[in-house]
């Protein structure tokens, strides 16, 4: 049977997306409340719409989406799967021809994120509200757009221009690295689109106009002109590049910050790239000159280290053979990591058209992060759009190499569904653990407070690394909204313990 999706394979894409559903469905019903989550969800909240949010972000869609997802449950667990389920099927369909391969592949990859950013967006509401979201609208815009890079003249019906409008204006007011990064795209798209086509599209043009007006509000917002100038007490642009250079400024940021996040810790999307691009190397038909020979060594060398460099050399065996400058070495090979994916695009796949989507999704990636540089401070929640063109690319180069017969992935398509079906088990497995232990820890504090005790335990969660600070830090701000948001007196002092003294204390 092929793999192929057509009109009788529509039965899968709706299994497919409903399976997938009910999944994030899940994690998002056993997803508490953590962190910011608890402030956004008390009155403090409300105020900051009263003021509209002056001095505080431009973020005017994602505050609204994460006041509104703190206070309504249901609807929130809803929002939350669709926009997880939506992140992993438009990330998958990329092609005209969509097959299997494609949504197994995107579905074992998003179940391969990093802990630390499964944490700061899938669990955590604030993050969802932000990044999540966003990424999903500019996912929406490349669907409608991705017929830039066939040969076919694009046609788009009238509905589709007037959507994009409001579709722009939305998307640009979420996050500010993806804002900007969608400014530069949609920019590209009509340059782009003009010198393939000799031909600017209404739909493209519209689409510009949205989010230069959506980034124009956003950026109004008095917060940021207080970043600028170092007045405001949580975030900064450090503008201090006339001491060390730009380029010293950037190298400084991105070796001893910004690399993991981008590169070294997507171990299992790193796996697949390289061997992607090791079946692209190896299977080139064209005939090669010693330069081009001397470049396919180089690169296969690249690929077959690479990858494994952090996973075995560093975490495993704790191995450093760099120790003069360790993550100066390492951020360096990430550079050549993501060279030498660049060269294997260009210089061992064919077609124009093929060659400008890849590297479309490429700089993308980087160019989500390159904001973020002079930004302070970012984590991993912040890289979660690169992480998505990533994918993006590697479901591509998949479908290359099915395509061209080098290697017949739809075979592998049931050990993806096996390692999805594990990994999906291992969630519900944390999020079902962390979920019971914190509702008996609000039960076990309210029943203390009943009998009028001030001074109550608090546990940790089994897997708190799962989850945005779940337990608060005390003292701190949200040691305070916790208590408010769950209505325990402010009088009352609460002792944190580890999970396992919870644990024999209930058994």
């Amino acid at each position: 049977m092929s793999s192929k999706i057509n009109k009788n394979g529509r039965g899968f894409i709706f299994l497919f997306f409903i399976v997938v559903f009910i999944f994030y469905l899940y994690l998002a019903y056993r997803t508490p409340l953590t962190h910011d989550d608890w402030t956004w969800g008390t009155n403090e909240g409300i105020d900051r719409i009263k003021n509209w949010f002056k001095d505080y972000n431009g973020r005017y869609m994602g505050n609204l989406t994460e006041i509104y997802l703190t206070r309504v449950y249901l609807k929130r667990i809803f929002i939350m799967a669709l926009f997880s389920t939506l992140l992993v099927f438009l990330t998958a369909n990329r092609t005209k021809v969509n097959s299997k391969f494609n949504y197994f592949f995107s579905f074992l990859l998003f179940l391969s994120v990093p802990v630390n950013m499964i944490s700061q967006t899938y669990a955590w509401v604030a993050g969802f509200s932000n990044y999540i979201t966003s990424i999903v609208f500019v996912l929406i815009y490349l669907e409608i757009v991705k017929n830039i890079f066939e040969d076919e003249l694009p046609k788009y019906p009238i509905w589709k221009s007037l959507i994009v409008i409001p579709l722009g204006f939305i998307t640009v007011l979420f996050v500010e690295h993806v804002s900007i990064y969608t400014v530069i795209m949609a920019l590209y798209i009509i340059i782009f689109s003009f010198i393939k086509y000799r031909k600017v599209f209404l739909l493209h043009f519209l689409y510009f106009i949205s989010v230069i007006i959506g980034a124009v509000i956003m950026f109004s917002n008095s917060a940021y002109s207080k970043i600028v100038s170092g007045n405001d007490q949580y975030r900064s642009i450090d503008t201090t590049t006339a001491n060390v250079g730009l380029f010293q400024k950037i190298s400084d940021v991105y070796s001893h910050q910004m690399y993991p996040f981008l590169f070294s810790n997507n171990v299992i999307l790193n796996i697949f790239i390289s061997i992607f691009c090791v079946i692209l190397l190896v299977k080139h038909k064209e005939t090669m000159g010693i330069l081009k020979k001397s470049l396919q060594f180089i690169l296969l060398f690249i690929f077959m280290v690479y990858p494994f460099y952090r996973p075995l050399a560093l975490d495993t065996f704790h191995l450093n053979f760099f120790e003069i400058y360790p993550n100066g070495v390492e951020a360096i090979f990430t550079i050549i990591f993501f060279a030498g994916i660049i060269l294997t695009v260009l210089f061992f796949t064919e077609l124009h058209s093929f060659k400008h989507k890849m590297l479309f999704y490429l700089f993308s990636a980087v160019l989500l992060a390159g904001p973020l540089i002079f930004a302070q401070p970012f984590g991993p929640r912040c890289f979660i759009a690169s992480y998505t063109f990533f994918t993006m690319f590697i479901i591509e180069i998949g479908v290359y190499i099915k395509n061209k017969n080098y290697f017949n992935l739809s075979s592998l398509n049931k050990l993806f569904a096996i390692a999805s079906l594990f990994l999906a088990v291992c969630y519900i497995y944390v999020f079902t653990m962390n979920s019971m232990v914190h509702n008996e820890r609000i039960h076990y504090i309210h029943q203390q407070v009943a009998k009028n005790h001030k001074k109550v335990i608090l546990t940790r969660l089994p897997y708190p690394q799962f989850l945005q600070m779940s337990t608060p830090m005390i003292p701190s701000v949200q040691y305070d909204t916790f208590k408010t948001f769950y209505r325990i007196p402010a009088d009352t002092e609460l002792k944190i313990i580890p999970y396992t003294k919870w644990q024999n204390m209930n058994h």
